[in-house]
């Protein structure tokens, strides 16, 4: 962590049961689609072969970068099994990559074109969010099951009680705050609201005269 702060390096928390805003999760569907494809048949020594993914992975060219992961984080490939039993300097004479700041810019252009793409290929035929900063809206609850304090999700409430949107962290993440004091709770992504509709005071009144 404090290399991270020494870094420049700001921390962002996700959503809490929203897995879409997470990379990790990206990763682990690429790792369940290996671990489909090489331990199919044989499924009792999977976890013995990890580390051949981990290498394929990171030595595998990255679609937003254009670079694998090894040379971003390491700042060079790395060797190949056969490489490291022969040597072949003279067979394979890499390119010589750019350095410094240009290499980084060039890195930055190629994710900013990526996210772009990603965010038209996400936006594509979706409606504007209806809420807007004040509105009460109810969250989706995620209640789980625990035998020791006698709780069940199956009948637990699936909608908490009215919140209070206090501001938009990005066009689809929002910031909860307690309706009543006004303390803010949580975050949220749109996806996960629901409208809350107020009761009428009383129409007793309006029946009189």
């Amino acid at each position: 962590m404090i290399f991270a702060f020494d870094g420049g390096i700001k921390r962002i928390n996700t959503t809490p049961y929203c897995p879409q805003g997470s990379l990790a999760e990206r990763v682990n569907r690429n790792l369940k689609a290996a671990l489909k494809i090489f331990h199919r048949q044989s499924q009792r020594k999977w976890d013995e072969y990890l580390h051949f993914l981990a290498f394929a992975f990171n030595t595998a060219c990255h679609e937003s970068t254009k670079f694998c992961p090894a040379m971003l984080f390491l700042g060079k490939e790395l060797a190949m099994p056969l490489e490291s039993a022969c040597d072949l300097t003279q067979m394979n004479v890499s390119q010589d990559l750019k350095k410094g700041e240009e290499f980084w810019a060039e890195e930055i252009r190629n994710l900013r074109r990526a996210r772009d793409q990603v965010d038209r290929r996400y936006n594509a035929g979706r409606k504007a969010t209806p809420f807007k900063v004040g509105d009460v809206v109810f969250y989706q609850v995620k209640v789980l099951s625990s035998k020791g304090k006698g709780v069940s999700a199956k009948l637990g409430l699936k909608w908490s009680k009215p919140m209070v949107i206090a501001k938009y962290l990005k066009p689809n993440v929002v910031q909860l705050a307690n309706a009543e004091t006004g303390v803010v709770v949580r975050k949220a992504r749109v996806c996960q609201l629901k409208e809350y509709h107020r009761e009428e005071s009383s129409r007793s009144t309006t029946s009189k005269g």
